[in-house]
């Protein structure tokens, strides 16, 4: 396999997939003190250049314990997060530790067609109906949403029998992106 040809693939998806997450954002309110869940990352100072903010970060395992510099953060960004948690209600309840009634919490995930591209990592790709029910099971609500579709790396017959055979970066997935905030409020 071409090492700098799939590189530059996965700089292409990521690229395409940060585009439509600041088309999401630039949609929303976005107001400061920014909690962005995870590690610093480029994207996250990108957007912390875009809207003039800035950021803090989350230190610790988010399945079990993890702490935040600051607390009750106005916006919080969760970016490709909760499919990778062990148990995402428990996270979305301890969250609230950090946040008040009119925070927004920005939440992004995707759901790809078939179970093996998951990737090792991901616990969990909840379909609409189970995502609905563990917000408002975690006591939350949400007040926007919106999908993209990402079918990637399709550029002639060879990379689609690949794909069928699950031998290619090709990613078929729904992206989905929520905004919630406490429910009573």
């Amino acid at each position: 396999m071409n090492l700098k040809c799939e590189s530059s693939m996965m700089d292409r998806i990521l690229k395409k997939r940060y585009e439509k997450t600041i088309k999401y954002l630039d949609r929303q309110r976005v107001i400061p003190p920014v909690l962005d869940i995870g590690d610093q990352n480029a994207f996250g100072i990108t957007l912390s250049g875009r809207y003039g903010f800035k950021y803090y970060h989350t230190a610790g395992d988010l399945n079990y314990f993890w702490t935040a510099i600051e607390k009750n953060y106005d916006t919080v960004f969760c970016f490709e997060v909760i499919e990778h948690l062990i148990n995402p209600g428990s996270f979305l309840v301890n969250l609230k530790r950090y946040i008040h009634k009119d925070t927004h919490v920005i939440i992004s995930i995707p759901r790809h067609f078939f179970k093996r591209f998951w990737g090792k990592a991901h616990f969990h790709e909840m379909d609409e109906m189970r995502f609905r029910e563990l917000v408002k099971d975690s006591g939350y609500k949400i007040i926007d949403r919106s999908m993209d579709w990402n079918f990637s790396g399709v550029t002639g017959i060879r990379p689609l029998i690949r794909f069928m055979l699950g031998y290619s970066l090709i990613t078929a997935c729904r992206r989905y992106y929520y905004t919630l905030t406490l429910e009573g409020k």
